[in-house]
C-alpha cells in the first residue's frame, strides 16, 4: 500500500508575463473592440496597472484575479477550469494572496465602465445564454 501523499501548495510561480495586447498577425484578440488601436492604449494602461499590483503582492495577474475573486463574499466560489497541474498550482496559490480593502478599490476601479474602452465583443455577437430557452428562463428580465 503506498503512503498517501498531501497536496503541497507551492509559493506563486512568476512565469514570464504574456502580453495580449502586443501586436500579432495571428492574435484573434485583434477583431475585438478592447484591441482595436483606438482603444488598445487605455485599456493597456489598466493591464499594466494589474501587472504591477500583483508584482507587489509575489502574485502573477491570474493569481490576483482569482483573490479579487475569493474576497467578493463567502457565497462567490470561482471554478477556474485546467488541464494541467501547473496552472491548478498556480490556481490554488490565489487562496494565499490577501487583499486589503484599498486594493479591492483600486482593483475595482480599472474595471469601472468608463475606464475600460471598447466593448468586450464585437457588434453582432450575442453570447448563447443570452438567446437561451434554459427551465429558468421564467427569470429573466422583462
Amino acid at each position: 500500500m503506498r503512503a498517501a501523499t498531501s497536496l503541497q501548495i507551492c509559493p506563486a510561480r512568476k512565469p514570464p508575463l504574456l502580453n495580449p495586447l502586443r501586436s500579432s498577425s495571428s492574435s484573434s484578440a485583434q477583431a475585438l473592440p478592447r484591441f482595436q488601436p483606438e482603444n488598445l492604449e487605455t485599456n493597456k494602461t489598466i493591464f499594466e496597472r494589474v501587472n504591477e499590483i500583483a508584482m507587489k503582492k509575489g502574485c502573477t495577474p491570474s493569481q490576483l484575479a482569482l483573490a479579487w475573486l475569493h474576497h467578493q463574499g463567502n457565497d462567490v466560489c470561482p471554478i477556474p477550469g485546467t488541464t494541467k497541474i501547473e496552472n491548478f498550482n498556480d490556481n490554488i496559490g490565489a487562496l494565499s494572496v490577501k487583499l486589503t480593502p484599498q486594493e479591492m478599490t483600486e482593483l475595482e476601479s480599472f474595471a469601472a465602465v468608463d475606464v475600460v474602452k471598447g466593448d468586450r465583443f464585437p457588434d453582432g455577437f450575442v453570447p448563447t445564454w443570452k438567446n437561451s430557452d434554459t427551465p429558468l428562463s421564467s427569470w429573466k428580465a422583462v
